[in-house]
């Protein structure tokens, strides 16, 4: 008989077991705590976040709302105070009246020593007080030399002779002196285009006798005849040649058919531009170009086709060597002789 455990030894392994298996469960619900206060911490953080975001977009709301209802925004300071002090001194368009001084020396425009753009507020406050003397837009007449030829040519900017006897320079705005020169000229459809005659003496301007190229080439071209309204002297000859003859009999030469002597008339015809009308008219002294209607290409084919025989409806004339051997065997037959003909 075996020996058996003490009954001590067996309870020890299943109390060790189940300390482990306690000691796990402490070990992962202590984890799972942590977790749990981290997951809760993170949800605070995110929730004060967007607090934050949620109080940050209403303030700009409310502070757009009051700047769109506040009357006195705030001054954003983008110019100089000295420039804006400036710029209200000088007149806008059509708000002043430029004035020259009464100088015989006149003024100047040139280099100047002071120093213009960004710099003390002095030199612009001169330069201001400069433009207010300064002449305006039309108002000024550059002094000419009257005598270009004998002298170089030469202006200067200053003020006019009247201006330096004592007289007063018209505002560049004055409108009535302006167009004071159009007073006097007649208004659209009031006037004749015949002038009057004049005592004094001009030149008169006249339409040139000689004619243009262009005149002369259209008179030159009014005198050439379209294509198909000539007669060449090629065609007439190919028409002699082989003029219409009777239906039956015997032609000299080879027949050939109306598609073949329109064929060699087209190639004998010259096209347009390709004849010489002032040799003609130096060689006959009258032009052979006349201006009757000619007949078209289907009209000359149908006529040509009437006069040319149909099928079987001719005689080829015989060759020499043909009637030499009709002539034998004509000869044969009279004598008795058989003689084949051959043909």
């Amino acid at each position: 008989m075996a020996p058996s455990c003490p009954p001590a030894r067996r309870g020890v392994r299943p109390a060790r077991s189940a300390n482990n298996r306690s000691d796990r469960l402490v070990k992962a619900r202590e984890e799972a705590e942590l977790a749990l206060e981290a997951l809760r911490a993170k949800i605070q953080a995110d929730d004060k976040r967007l607090q934050l975001l949620r109080l940050q977009s209403r303030a700009l709301l409310e502070k757009r709302q009051a700047d769109a209802f506040d009357p006195t925004p705030a001054r954003r300071r983008m110019y100089d105070d000295r420039e804006l002090a400036l710029a209200s001194q000088i007149p806008g368009p059509a708000e002043y009246t430029p004035r020259l001084l009464r100088k015989a020396t006149g003024k100047t425009f040139g280099a100047s020593e002071r120093s213009i753009g960004s710099g003390t507020g002095s030199s612009k406050v001169e330069l201001v007080r400069d433009k207010r003397h300064l002449p305006g837009p039309a108002s000024y007449t550059p002094g000419v030399t009257p005598h270009p030829q004998r002298s170089p040519r030469s202006s200067s900017f200053g003020p006019p002779p009247h201006i330096a006897q004592g007289r007063v320079v018209r505002s560049a705005h004055d409108v009535s002196y302006r167009i004071s020169h159009l007073i006097d000229l007649p208004s659209p459809g009031a006037y004749s285009p015949q002038s009057p005659r004049s005592t004094k003496r001009g030149v008169v301007m006249k339409p040139s006798s000689a004619r243009s190229s262009r005149d002369r080439a259209l008179k030159e071209a009014s005198a050439l005849p379209g294509p198909g309204s000539y007669a060449h002297e090629l065609a007439l000859k190919f028409n002699s040649i082989y003029r219409c003859g009777p239906r039956l009999g015997f032609h000299p030469g080879k027949l050939k058919s109306s598609l073949d002597l329109e064929i060699e008339r087209a190639s004998a015809t010259p096209g347009p531009g390709a004849y010489d009308h002032f040799g003609q008219l130096r060689r006959h002294g009258v032009s052979r170009f006349g201006t009757t209607p000619q007949a078209g290409l289907l009209e000359a084919i149908q006529k040509e086709a009437g006069c040319t025989p149909g099928p079987d409806a001719y005689h080829p004339s015989p060759t020499f060597e043909e009637e030499l051997e009709m002539r034998r065997y004509k000869k044969a037959i009279i004598e008795g002789d058989s003689v084949p003909w051959n043909r």
